[in-house]
């Protein structure tokens, strides 16, 4: 018997349908966002209750019915994914084993109201990134719903291989002076050259080889015997030859032949989605993606036209200074040859890594890996949006960095180096006597040892297990004359309806009356520096709507933190959503 079993069960006008979930790699089931649906979990007792987590939300499962090996759960969501487009992941979290199960995602066709708001998200997100790419590959998004062995994005790759290129290309004189070699000394017949000296060997040689000698004038001779005089032309000598056909060139050689093959594989033209689902009137997620498809595709290859000539130099350069047999893919190995050379040992371990990256394909599922779901998009969007408000609102953006989560150090977490595809996550800015910082999707830890000062602590989870912290979407920390206060913004794609019965009391109870905050000395304090909880949704009767939020909301004259409440913020609707951040900034 199967440690667990999942099934998914939708209830829609063709019919009702049950959907296997497996932990392996399977095709998602595609289902409306207006389908009616539910979940069964089997499961063995030695696993514990299991938690269904949809798109990273948790759903309550009933106990239904038991057996001697086995327990069933159920939840029925009915409409859970209306206003959803995409890739919907669905997780299992089991109490006994204490990990995390991802398993088979759901593809959510929606109508043309929500794909026509994706097309112009998109439209919006493709001015303001240099390279709208960077949203295909984010790091908070993938492996979101990819099992193990799943292979990478193509657009991943490419910009590995341009790394790789680089490194070497910048060892070129350190490869040409310090190769991988091995020297052998060779007997050749060679020129005679009369400033070279002759070794004892040499003489020998030529004494048994009189017939090179020639008799010629003293004035032309070269040997002197017994008072005749004659020439020589060719002599034997020692002739030391380097050899690098060793496997440590080989490996970097045959690697340089694989990258160009690689290259060329890249397309100049791509195949259009499909522009709707199965289902009439609802449009596939993939059918926004073929408005950006083109010029996205043919910048790459251009880069990757590039690439080719960079690699084609390399490899003329290996067979002139490092000549060896192309043995087809070797995986590097550090040898005791390669690790006495730095260039060689950077060299193989950037090549290991490319190895292990796969073999994408340029497919429309692989080449836009990271843009799963309207969900998604959505987030990217607002983030941008509150960047363009507090700089209208005159605060000056000082630095954009990639940061990765570490529990010893805090929410601001790790500063990583990452290329100028990856999304930045963390954003400060300064204006008049405030500093500002932006953290998206940042790490609420639980409280610990490591717990920083003049930070927020999740004091809902204890210890450091699976999922001891709050993500947010958003974070704002303010700081003015070295008071430091704190504003939490949640991107919901959903109407005001399920926001205000469901979203906004979720929200709520996690960061505000969940979280707490550090003093200086290191001491828990209530959550009286949260000012705010808001929820941004982009359908709304009215532009901003405040709840329990002191004696006055937030637009009054006398208001009064702590606000919380939702705003509408769509493409084609922000004026509420500008008011509001600098209102909120404002107080905060």
């Amino acid at each position: 018997m199967k440690e667990f079993t999942a099934y998914l069960l939708v209830d829609s006008p063709a019919g009702k349908a049950i959907h296997e979930l497996t932990e392996g790699v399977s095709e998602p089931p595609e289902i409306r966002e207006t389908d009616t649906i539910s979940f069964t979990i089997v499961s063995r007792h030695s696993m514990g209750e299991p938690t269904l987590f949809v798109q990273d939300h948790p759903i309550v499962l009933t106990s239904y019915k038991k057996g001697d090996e086995s327990v069933e759960y159920r939840a029925e969501l009915k409409r859970h994914l209306l206003n959803h487009f995409g890739l919907a992941s669905v997780a299992l979290f089991f109490e006994v084993t204490a990990q995390i199960v991802r398993v088979t995602p759901i593809n959510v066709v929606a109508t043309k109201i929500n794909k026509e708001q994706a097309e112009k998200i998109l439209g919006y997100l493709s001015l303001k990134m240099a390279d709208v790419t960077k949203i295909c590959f984010s790091k908070t998004q993938a492996g979101s719903d990819s099992q193990p062995g799943d292979n990478v994005d193509t657009l991943t790759k490419l910009n590995f291989s341009r790394k790789i290129l680089e490194a070497i290309n910048s060892s070129r004189t350190r490869f040409m002076t310090q190769p991988c070699k091995r020297s052998s000394e060779q007997l050749r017949i060679t020129p005679y050259d009369d400033g070279a000296h002759i070794t004892d060997r040499e003489i020998d040689w030529l004494f048994k080889h009189l017939d090179q000698l020639y008799p010629v004038p003293i004035d032309s001779s070269k040997v002197s015997i017994q008072n005749r005089y004659y020439s020589i032309d060719k002599i034997q000598r020692a002739v030391v030859e380097r050899n690098t056909n060793l496997f440590e060139n080989q490996v970097i050689y045959g690697f340089l032949i694989n990258l160009k093959k690689f290259l060329l594989d890249i397309p100049d033209h791509f195949k259009s989605y499909k522009p709707n689902s199965k289902h009439a009137g609802f449009y596939t997620f993939d059918s926004i993606l073929q408005t950006i498809e083109a010029p996205l595709l043919q910048r790459r290859h251009r880069e990757a036209v590039q690439l080719v000539r960079q690699c084609n130099d390399l490899i003329s350069f290996f067979e002139k200074y490092l000549p060896c047999q192309n043995k087809g893919v070797l995986r590097p190995v550090l040898t005791p040859l390669a690790k006495r050379y730095t260039h060689y040992d950077k060299t193989f371990r950037l090549i290991d890594e490319w190895y292990k990256l796969g073999q994408p394909k340029w497919s429309g599922a692989n080449y836009l890996f990271g843009m799963k779901s309207l969900d998604k998009l959505y987030e990217f969007f607002c983030l941008y949006k509150l960047i363009d408000c507090l700089r209208d609102a005159g605060f000056t953006l000082t630095a954009a960095q990639t940061r990765s989560a570490a529990r010893e150090l805090g929410t601001a977490g790790r500063l990583e180096v990452f290329s100028d595809d990856e999304l930045s996550n963390y954003y400060t800015f300064t204006g008049g006597d405030k500093k500002i910082q932006l953290f998206y999707e940042p790490t609420i830890w639980s409280h610990s040892k490591y717990s920083q000062p003049n930070e927020l602590v999740d004091v809902f989870h204890a210890g450091a297990g699976y999922r001891s912290c709050w993500t947010p979407d958003f974070l704002i920390k303010t700081e003015k004359e070295g008071v430091e206060s704190y504003l939490i913004f949640d991107a919901k794609y959903s109407d005001h309806s399920n926001t205000k019965d469901k979203h906004l009391p979720e929200i709520i109870s996690k960061y505000y009356l969940k979280t707490r905050s550090m003093s200086k000395h290191g001491v828990v304090e209530g959550p009286g520096a949260i000012k705010a909880v808001y929820a941004f949704i982009p359908k709304s009767f009215n532009d901003e709507y405040g709840m329990y939020g002191g004696a006055f909301n937030l637009g009054e004259r006398l208001a009064c933190a702590p606000f919380f409440g939702y705003v509408k913020l769509s493409s084609d609707e922000e004026r509420g959503f500008n008011s509001f951040v600098k209102q909120i900034i404002r107080v905060a």
